[in-house]
């Protein structure tokens, strides 16, 4: 449970799937992902970001 909840931190804080992988020492970036809780403000910041 404490190395979810470490490798759930990295992430939000860095927005870096790469940097989370290394910090979990995973082979794939699949398994990092599963890490990964994206919520509906980290989809709506990255659709603001987007140049139409």
């Amino acid at each position: 449970m404490l190395r979810h909840s470490a490798i759930s931190s990295i992430y939000p804080g860095t927005k870096d799937i790469r940097l989370a992988q290394r910090f979990a020492r995973h082979r794939s970036v699949v398994t990092t992902m599963v890490y990964t809780h994206p919520n509906d403000d980290d989809l709506a910041r990255a659709v603001e970001q987007l140049r139409c």
